[in-house]
Protein backbone atom coordinates (compact mmCIF):
# COMPACT_ATOMS: atom_id res chain seq x y z
CA UNK A 1 0.00 0.00 0.00
CA UNK A 2 1.55 3.45 -0.73
CA UNK A 3 1.44 5.82 1.48
CA UNK A 4 3.17 8.96 0.19
CA UNK A 5 3.99 11.63 -2.46
CA UNK A 6 7.08 11.09 -3.88
CA UNK A 7 9.41 9.40 -1.77
CA UNK A 8 10.11 5.92 -1.38
CA UNK A 9 6.65 3.83 -0.73
CA UNK A 10 6.06 3.51 3.01
CA UNK A 11 4.13 -0.26 3.07
CA UNK A 12 1.19 -1.32 6.00
CA UNK A 13 3.12 -4.72 5.15
CA UNK A 14 6.70 -3.57 7.03
CA UNK A 15 4.80 -4.48 10.80
CA UNK A 16 6.69 -6.42 13.32
CA UNK A 17 6.13 -6.56 17.17
CA UNK A 18 8.57 -7.96 19.60
CA UNK A 19 10.26 -7.81 22.94
CA UNK A 20 13.58 -6.18 24.08
CA UNK A 21 15.93 -5.95 27.32
CA UNK A 22 16.17 -2.87 28.56
CA UNK A 23 19.67 -2.57 30.12
CA UNK A 24 20.84 0.59 32.33
CA UNK A 25 24.28 1.71 31.35
CA UNK A 26 26.19 5.21 30.64
CA UNK A 27 27.91 6.86 27.76
CA UNK A 28 30.76 6.53 30.15
CA UNK A 29 32.58 4.04 32.13
CA UNK A 30 29.76 1.31 32.74
CA UNK A 31 28.66 -0.22 35.98
CA UNK A 32 30.49 -3.32 37.47
CA UNK A 33 27.26 -5.08 37.73
CA UNK A 34 23.44 -4.76 37.40
CA UNK A 35 21.02 -7.64 38.27
CA UNK A 36 17.06 -6.71 37.31
CA UNK A 37 13.79 -7.80 38.85
CA UNK A 38 11.99 -9.99 37.00
CA UNK A 39 9.22 -7.15 35.73
CA UNK A 40 12.17 -5.73 34.15
CA UNK A 41 11.63 -5.89 29.92
CA UNK A 42 9.93 -3.71 26.92
CA UNK A 43 7.95 -4.51 24.13
CA UNK A 44 7.79 -2.15 20.60
CA UNK A 45 5.94 -2.36 17.65
CA UNK A 46 7.23 -1.04 14.76
CA UNK A 47 5.08 -0.06 11.19
CA UNK A 48 7.17 1.18 8.26
CA UNK A 49 9.56 3.40 9.97
CA UNK A 50 7.59 4.37 12.92
CA UNK A 51 9.05 2.39 16.40
CA UNK A 52 6.83 2.77 19.26
CA UNK A 53 8.48 1.76 22.59
CA UNK A 54 7.10 0.63 26.25
CA UNK A 55 9.35 -0.29 29.17
CA UNK A 56 9.67 -1.01 32.62
CA UNK A 57 13.33 -1.14 33.48
CA UNK A 58 13.53 -2.21 37.83
CA UNK A 59 17.47 -2.94 39.43
CA UNK A 60 17.95 -5.83 42.46
CA UNK A 61 21.33 -4.92 42.51
CA UNK A 62 23.85 -2.59 41.12
CA UNK A 63 27.45 -2.15 41.72
CA UNK A 64 28.36 0.67 40.46
CA UNK A 65 32.20 0.68 40.46
CA UNK A 66 33.66 3.45 38.37
CA UNK A 67 30.79 4.10 36.60
CA UNK A 68 30.85 7.66 34.67
CA UNK A 69 29.21 9.49 32.22
CA UNK A 70 25.39 10.08 31.27
CA UNK A 71 22.94 7.54 32.69
CA UNK A 72 21.34 5.43 29.70
CA UNK A 73 19.19 2.45 28.95
CA UNK A 74 20.34 0.56 26.74
CA UNK A 75 18.58 -2.39 24.49
CA UNK A 76 16.07 -0.86 22.22
CA UNK A 77 15.04 -2.71 18.86
CA UNK A 78 16.06 -0.39 16.39
CA UNK A 79 18.67 2.81 15.91
CA UNK A 80 16.68 6.31 16.01
CA UNK A 81 16.86 7.69 12.50
CA UNK A 82 20.15 9.90 11.94
CA UNK A 83 18.25 12.46 9.32
CA UNK A 84 15.87 15.30 9.26
CA UNK A 85 12.93 15.46 7.50
CA UNK A 86 9.76 17.62 7.30
CA UNK A 87 11.97 20.12 9.48
CA UNK A 88 12.08 17.85 12.74
CA UNK A 89 15.57 16.26 13.41
CA UNK A 90 14.16 12.36 13.63
CA UNK A 91 16.84 11.39 15.87
CA UNK A 92 16.27 12.87 18.81
CA UNK A 93 12.47 12.04 19.79
CA UNK A 94 10.90 12.81 23.13
CA UNK A 95 9.94 9.69 25.25
CA UNK A 96 7.54 10.10 28.25
CA UNK A 97 8.13 8.72 31.62
CA UNK A 98 5.18 7.89 33.15
CA UNK A 99 6.64 6.62 36.27
CA UNK A 100 9.26 6.46 38.62
CA UNK A 101 10.85 5.71 41.84
CA UNK A 102 13.31 4.32 44.19
CA UNK A 103 16.24 6.56 43.01
CA UNK A 104 19.68 7.78 45.41
CA UNK A 105 18.76 11.20 44.05
CA UNK A 106 17.10 13.22 40.92
CA UNK A 107 14.89 10.51 39.71
CA UNK A 108 14.24 11.01 35.88
CA UNK A 109 11.72 13.28 34.79
CA UNK A 110 12.32 12.95 30.83
CA UNK A 111 14.09 10.52 28.26
CA UNK A 112 14.92 10.85 24.74
CA UNK A 113 16.16 7.91 22.14
CA UNK A 114 19.51 8.96 21.24
CA UNK A 115 20.54 9.71 17.55
CA UNK A 116 22.27 6.11 15.34
CA UNK A 117 22.34 4.62 19.18
CA UNK A 118 19.89 1.97 20.79
CA UNK A 119 19.97 4.35 23.64
CA UNK A 120 18.02 6.27 25.80
CA UNK A 121 19.18 9.23 27.54
CA UNK A 122 17.37 10.12 31.21
CA UNK A 123 17.42 13.57 32.33
CA UNK A 124 16.08 15.31 35.61
CA UNK A 125 15.04 18.51 36.66
CA UNK A 126 16.51 20.24 39.76
CA UNK A 127 13.36 21.70 40.86
CA UNK A 128 9.95 22.53 39.52
CA UNK A 129 10.87 25.66 38.10
CA UNK A 130 14.30 24.95 37.08
CA UNK A 131 14.98 26.24 33.51
CA UNK A 132 16.30 23.35 31.96
CA UNK A 133 16.88 19.42 31.90
CA UNK A 134 20.36 17.88 33.24
CA UNK A 135 21.54 14.55 32.90
CA UNK A 136 21.12 11.91 34.88
CA UNK A 137 24.25 10.21 36.46
CA UNK A 138 25.46 7.02 38.00
CA UNK A 139 25.43 9.28 41.38
CA UNK A 140 21.71 8.84 40.80
CA UNK A 141 21.25 5.09 41.25
CA UNK A 142 20.50 3.13 43.91
CA UNK A 143 22.20 0.16 45.06
CA UNK A 144 19.41 -2.23 46.82
CA UNK A 145 16.47 -4.62 45.59
CA UNK A 146 13.95 -3.05 43.86
CA UNK A 147 15.35 0.04 42.86
CA UNK A 148 16.01 2.51 40.12
CA UNK A 149 11.94 1.78 39.30
CA UNK A 150 11.18 3.74 35.60
CA UNK A 151 8.68 3.30 32.93
CA UNK A 152 8.77 4.52 29.54
CA UNK A 153 6.72 5.31 26.79
CA UNK A 154 7.33 6.38 23.22
CA UNK A 155 7.77 6.52 19.38
CA UNK A 156 10.38 7.29 17.40
CA UNK A 157 11.61 7.58 13.74
CA UNK A 158 14.42 4.90 12.47
CA UNK A 159 16.10 4.49 8.98
CA UNK A 160 15.61 0.64 9.49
Amino acid sequence: VFLGGTGSANKLSDYETGNWDPVLTTNGTNFSSVSYDGRTGGTYTKIGRVVHIQMTLITDAVTVGSASGALRISGLPFSPSTGTGGGTDQGMAALAISGQSNWSSNAPDAASVVEATTQISLYYKASASAASYSTNTPSDVQTGSNDNYVQITGTYITDA
